[in-house]
C-alpha cells in the first residue's frame, strides 16, 4: 500500500504573509501631521504669524493668497488629526478592503494639498539657493576627498581654483562685497524665510503622506512594500522614450544658465550693469545659481548615463559601487515636483489676468521652459527608476 504524498503549498510573497508593522515612514508621517495640528492651531490663535495669505508680497504665485488664515488654520488641524489615525492605521491588518482604499483615497487628498496646493515658487528658490551656497563647498569637498585614489581630481580643484581666483580678481570682488551680499541675502531671509520654509515644510510633509500613501496601495495589491515586485502595468520600451524625455528635460534650464552667464558681459540680462559694477558679490551669487542649474542639468543626464548607475572613481567611498535607484529617482522627481511648482505659479497671474507677463519682465522667454521642465524631468525619473529596478533582497528570497 502506498501513501499518496501531501501536496506541496505555493510559496507566497513576504509582501503577502509578513505580519505588519509600522515603519518609519509611516511614524514619520504621523509626527509631521503632529506638527501640522500644532501650526494650524497656532495659526488660529495667532493670524499674523501666518507667512502667506492677501499680505503676503508674493500672493500673486500663490494658490492659498484668497483663502481667510483663519480656514487655513483650521484645514490644517482638521488635515493632521486625521492624518495622525490614518499614518499609523496604513500599516495594521484591516477588516476590509473597502477600508483600506479609503486611506489611500485619504493619503491622495493629504499629498495633493501638501505637495500641489500650498507650495509654490518659493520652494524651487529656496532649493536653488540652498544648492548655490552649499553647492560648490559639498563639490569641492568630494574631489579633496577623493583625490588619494583619483589624481584627476587634483588637476580639476587647480583648475576650477584658478578659474574662481581670475573671476574674483576681474570682477573686483573682496570681503567686504561679499559681507555686503551676504547681509543682503541674510535679511531677504528674514523677510522670506518664513514663507519659503512653511511651503518646504509642506512640500516635505506631501512627500511623507506619497510614500506612506504608495507603500499602502502595495500592501493592498499584495506587492512588497520595499520595491513594489510584482509589478503590473510598467510602460513598454522605457528605454527609449525615457531617453528622449530625459535629454529634453536636461535641456531645459540652459536658458537660465544662460541669462546668468550673461552677467559676465557688460550686457546683462534682468539686471542693470550698473548694479552689478557697484556689487560684485552680486554677480557671483547670480553666476553660482547659474552654475546649479548647470550642475542640474548634468546630474538629469545621468539619469542616461552609465555614471548614473555606477559611482564615478572621484567619488570617495561610493567609487565602483551600484547607484541605488530608488533614492536617485527620489531626489529627481523631488526637484521636478519643485520645478513644476514653480511652472504653476509663473502663468498663474497671466490665467488670473493680473498681467502675468509684465510681472515677470524681460526674462520671460526664458522661464517658459518652466511648465514642462518639471513633467519632463518627473517623467525622466520615473524611467530611470523602471529601468533600473530590481527585486530587493527580501521579496527575492521570499
Amino acid at each position: 500500500m502506498t501513501s499518496t504524498p501531501t501536496p506541496t503549498p505555493p510559496r507566497t510573497s513576504e509582501a503577502a504573509t509578513a505580519a505588519p508593522r509600522t515603519s518609519a515612514v509611516e511614524i514619520a508621517t504621523a509626527l509631521w501631521s503632529v506638527l501640522a495640528v500644532v501650526v494650524g492651531a497656532w495659526i488660529l490663535v495667532e493670524p499674523s504669524w501666518y507667512p502667506l495669505g492677501s499680505n503676503d508680497p508674493s500672493a500673486g504665485f500663490s494658490l492659498l493668497a484668497d483663502v481667510p488664515t483663519r480656514a487655513v488654520g483650521l484645514i490644517a488641524v482638521m488635515l493632521g488629526v486625521v492624518g495622525i489615525g490614518a499614518a499609523l492605521t496604513m500599516s495594521a491588518r484591516l477588516p476590509s478592503a473597502r477600508m483600506g482604499y479609503g486611506l489611500v483615497a485619504i493619503g491622495a487628498l493629504e499629498t495633493l494639498v501638501f505637495t500641489a496646493i500650498v507650495p509654490d515658487i518659493r520652494l524651487l528658490i529656496l532649493m536653488g539657493y540652498v544648492c548655490a551656497l552649499a553647492g560648490p563647498v559639498l563639490v569641492f569637498g568630494i574631489l579633496i576627498a577623493g583625490a588619494r585614489g583619483n589624481r584627476r581630481n587634483l588637476v580639476v580643484i587647480t583648475v576650477a581654483a584658478a578659474a574662481i581666483a581670475t573671476g574674483l580678481v576681474v570682477f573686483g570682488a573682496n570681503a567686504d562685497s561679499f559681507s555686503h551680499m551676504t547681509d543682503e541675502l541674510a535679511g531677504g531671509f528674514a523677510e522670506a524665510g518664513p514663507a519659503m520654509l512653511f511651503v518646504g515644510g509642506a512640500f516635505i510633509g506631501g512627500a511623507l503622506w506619497l510614500a506612506s500613501t504608495v507603500r499602502h496601495l502595495r500592501r493592498l495589491r499584495e506587492q512588497c512594500v520595499g520595491c513594489g515586485h510584482p509589478a503590473r502595468g510598467l510602460a513598454g520600451n522605457v528605454a527609449t522614450w525615457g531617453r528622449w524625455v530625459t535629454i529634453g528635460a536636461a535641456l531645459c534650464p540652459l536658458p537660465y544658465v544662460l541669462l546668468r552667464m550673461t552677467w559676465m558681459t557688460p550686457w546683462p540680462v534682468s539686471m542693470e550693469a550698473a548694479v552689478l559694477e557697484a556689487d560684485p558679490g552680486l554677480r557671483v551669487f547670480g553666476l553660482s545659481l547659474g552654475f546649479a542649474a548647470l550642475a542640474g542639468s548634468v546630474l538629469t543626464l545621468g539619469l542616461i548615463s552609465r555614471w548614473g548607475e555606477v559611482f564615478p572613481r572621484w567619488i570617495p567611498v561610493l567609487r565602483g559601487r551600484s547607484v541605488p535607484a530608488g533614492p536617485a529617482a527620489a531626489a529627481a522627481l523631488v526637484v521636478a515636483g519643485a520645478i513644476t511648482l514653480a511652472g504653476r505659479s509663473v502663468l498663474q497671474p497671466v490665467a488670473a489676468g493680473d498681467g502675468g507677463i509684465a510681472v515677470l519682465g524681460d526674462v520671460t522667454l526664458l522661464l517658459v521652459p518652466f511648465p514642462i521642465w518639471g513633467p519632463l524631468l518627473g517623467a525622466a525619473a520615473i524611467a530611470y527608476f523602471l529601468r533600473r529596478r530590481t527585486q530587493c533582497r527580501r521579496c527575492a528570497d521570499s
